[in-house]
């Protein structure tokens, strides 16, 4: 019975760090985001707290069962150790089935992110909660030694997906950075073209060519750090967590990096619009540089969008 109560516990320990843990990042800023799914993601996230709280109270159950049972090995006190042991192991499952539907609502909520990814990374989640589901109905009428066996299986399963969540996470903070990088690429095409027209109209347009090329290098730069995530990120499998936390941390570590170097390049397109205005009449007679003012607010935008995903930004 010792056996039992030891697995059950450690199958739990992670969760109960790891999911408030994750669930603080999750929970950044909603800037631009539907109300709705904000509002569903919120209602999953209290959800998981609230599973979580009531755990923590059938673990305190189980642990007085389990002394009971330990000072005095009755029939009687086994079967209750044993139905207490049973039951946390039910509301272990709960919760952390209530964490993945939590998940599954962040990742719903995304903006920035391909819809064939997003239904990619639900359906893994789904999977995991269907696999969770059927561990449920074998609990139910367990024995002791299937007790153990399934607590044994589901902290084995929940190493895996602890993993399976840093490496959703990063795909997610890769694939909005890939929208960012594309609105600036497309902001920097809108913008030679406007340089094309100044010069047929016989403008100066060095400065503005010297603050494109560098505003272009500090996207570059942005896509590298970028690329050298995705590939730790690509590399968290089905690891020891240890590995698996040293990858994120430095796979994030060079997010925040693309994130500088797109924050600078944000600055640097202020001051090409700045310039683009000295050479304008008016924006009505100059369509260009009112494109060019829009995609400044854009940016902007799609910069706080990206605190947002890299965890930047602070309440």
């Amino acid at each position: 019975m010792k056996k039992i109560s030891k697995i059950i516990a450690l199958s739990i320990m992670g969760l109960l760090v790891f999911g408030i843990f994750s669930q603080a990042v999750l929970a950044k800023n909603f800037s631009g985001v539907n109300k709705s799914f904000k509002e569903k993601y919120q209602a999953a996230r209290q959800q998981y707290f609230k599973e979580v709280n009531f755990l923590k109270n059938v673990r305190h159950k189980l642990s007085t069962a389990r002394e009971k049972y330990r000072v005095f090995k009755t029939k009687q006190n086994k079967t209750t150790y044993e139905s207490r042991a049973r039951e946390f192991l039910d509301k272990t499952i709960d919760v952390l089935v209530k964490r993945l539907d939590s998940l599954k609502s962040w990742i719903s909520n995304r903006t920035g992110i391909s819809e064939s990814s997003r239904q990619d990374i639900i359906s893994k989640i789904d999977n995991d909660i269907s696999w969770l589901e059927n561990q449920k109905q074998s609990v139910e009428n367990a024995s002791s030694s299937e007790i153990a066996k399934s607590a044994g299986m589901i902290r084995k399963h929940w190493t895996k997906h602890r993993s399976l969540v840093k490496r959703v996470i990063g795909e997610i903070w890769c694939e909005r950075l890939n929208w960012i990088i594309a609105k600036f690429e497309n902001v920097s095409a809108s913008i030679s073209q406007k340089v094309e027209q100044l010069k047929a109209a016989g403008k100066d347009t060095s400065k503005v060519e010297s603050l494109l090329s560098d505003m272009n290098a500090k996207i570059e730069n942005a896509k590298q750090k970028r690329d050298a995530a995705r590939d730790k990120f690509d590399s968290i499998t089905d690891m020891d967590i240890s590995q698996a936390n040293q990858l994120f941390k430095e796979a994030h570590q060079l997010i925040l990096e693309a994130n500088s170097y797109i924050r600078q390049a944000h600055r640097v397109l202020v001051e090409i619009v700045r310039e683009l205005k000295k050479e304008a009449e008016t924006s009505a007679t100059n369509p260009g540089i009112g494109a060019a003012n829009e995609s400044n607010n854009t940016t902007t935008e799609n910069n706080a969008t990206t605190e947002e995903a890299t965890g930047t930004n602070s309440e």
